[in-house]
């Protein structure tokens, strides 16, 4: 059940990463799951083909005007000749999202960890996507949204204050 995250994305592939280590370092995400980051000069080459040939399943944070590139269509032409389930949010794109072999609600609750951000939702990022693949239906916790504004107390309901 290799799980394989690529982003263009400086700061996800950063937390999103040491969120994958940590989870593989407590023994919760099998070792072979992986962060990978493209550039905007990346080039589909025979050792990509090798990183994605032997995944479950590709998550694919994209943030750019277009993923109708060289790199973009041939990954994604591998990935659906390899049957490949995958999903790619690519945001600020006119192109918005594709993929194949995930159902819409899986997708939001995917989504809403890696939008709500902060390490316990993206570990829960990584524990929810082994938990499709798995088929143990394992209990992650919901995704949690943050308060990005606020008074903060750790000891407070909802940890966060946003109004009076």
């Amino acid at each position: 059940m290799k799980i394989l995250y690529i982003t263009n994305v400086d700061r996800r592939y950063a937390m999103m990463g040491a969120a994958c280590r940590g989870l593989k370092a407590e023994g919760k995400l099998r070792a072979d799951c992986d962060v990978l980051k493209v550039e905007s000069d990346s080039r589909w080459t025979r050792e990509w083909e090798e990183k994605l040939s032997s995944a479950s399943l590709v998550l694919i944070r994209w943030m750019g005007n277009t993923i109708r590139t060289r790199f973009w269509d041939r990954c994604r032409f591998f990935m659906e000749k390899e049957n490949i389930p995958y999903f790619m949010d690519a945001a600020g794109s006119a192109e918005g999202e594709a993929g194949r072999g995930l159902e819409h609600p899986a997708i939001q609750v995917l989504q809403q960890y890696a939008q709500y951000g902060g390490m316990e939702n993206y570990k829960n990022f990584w524990l929810y996507a082994q938990s499709l693949l798995s088929g143990e239906n394992e209990r992650v916790k919901a995704p949690e949204k943050l308060c990005w504004a606020g008074i903060f107390h750790p000891d407070m309901d909802g940890k966060c204050m946003t109004a009076p």
